[in-house]
């Protein structure tokens, strides 16, 4: 029975991660009904006696104990697990944005319910009920807003890093917000899509209905547009980060090394179409 992605169940108190290859093994009394795995995290909400999340990394774990949880949602960044929780409380509910690192545990209260959320190590953006859109950025030991504008039900929102992107339906325009600062605006009609390179380097924005599919780099600016027919997604090829001592060996490459082997390729090569041209000869000449 599948828990969740990369998720399977073997019984109540173990679950392995099929991505990690991982055993990750529960308390006897904390079964998880919600789970969920990505970027070598896995976030769990144990709904027994005691309402629990449990986080889980190569670095470390998490554990936090709460009350009349409602709903649970979990997101992962690259080095950090998010949760959106829904609370009862005296007169209606709650809502909180958390997250978990293998030292840190932050709690954000929101005001207003969540329609959507994007996450990443650094901050996050968000689009509530009240047509808010919400940019938070981690200071020091917690996360904090940086900036609010109000926007049309029709939006798209995106995060990478400190880069906050969004797509008002309304006047059909992308805006590249920095740091909270607005770095730059493109219009970009019936836009479906906001996706960013696995690097960051790079984002695209693209159009479903139109097949209109626009790229721009990490500072806001656009430098190329195509037209892609039927167009349905967009998936940019996988980035392979380099540690230091890769990049240490690529630094320090001596290409005349990588040179030899096909310097002796070519002079054999050579060689033998000489020995080729030489039993030409003999045959005509016979």
């Amino acid at each position: 029975m599948m828990m969740g992605e990369n998720v399977l169940e073997i019984n109540s108190n173990f679950k392995f991660d099929i991505k990690s290859l991982s055993l990750i093994k529960f308390e006897d009394d904390l079964k998880p009904s919600i789970m969920k795995t990505k970027y070598g995290q896995t976030m769990a909400f144990s709904d027994e006696k005691v309402q629990k999340i449990l986080y889980f990394s190569e670095n470390g774990s998490q554990k936090k104990t709460l009350a009349n949880v409602l709903n649970v949602q979990f997101f992962f960044s690259k080095n950090r697990g998010f949760a959106l929780i829904t609370k009862s409380i005296k007169g209606g509910k709650s809502f909180t944005i958390e997250s978990y690192s293998s030292d840190t545990i932050t709690i954000n209260t929101i005001e207003n319910e969540i329609k959507k959320i994007e996450v990443s190590d650094n901050g996050f953006i968000t689009y509530d009920i009240k047509k808010n859109v919400n940019m938070y950025k981690f200071d020091k030991y917690t996360f904090r807003m940086i900036k609010q504008v109000q926007k049309d039900d029709d939006v798209v929102i995106s995060i990478y890093d400190n880069i906050y992107c969004i797509f008002d339906g309304e006047t059909d325009n992308i805006e590249f917000y920095d740091n909270g600062k607005l770095r730059s605006v493109y219009s970009h009609q019936a836009c479906t899509n906001i996706i960013w390179s696995e690097s960051g380097l790079y984002c695209t924005s693209l159009s479903r209905s139109t097949g209109n599919t626009q790229f721009y780099n990490n500072n806001g600016k656009m430098f190329w547009k195509k037209i892609f027919n039927r167009i349905t997604n967009f998936i940019w090829r996988p980035y392979y980060p380099l540690n230091k001592e890769e990049k240490e060996n690529i630094k320090n490459y001596n290409l005349k090394e990588f040179e030899k082997p096909f310097e002796a390729s070519a002079e054999t090569a050579s060689n033998l179409q000489e020995l080729i041209s030489e039993w030409k000869s003999l045959l005509i000449e016979r």
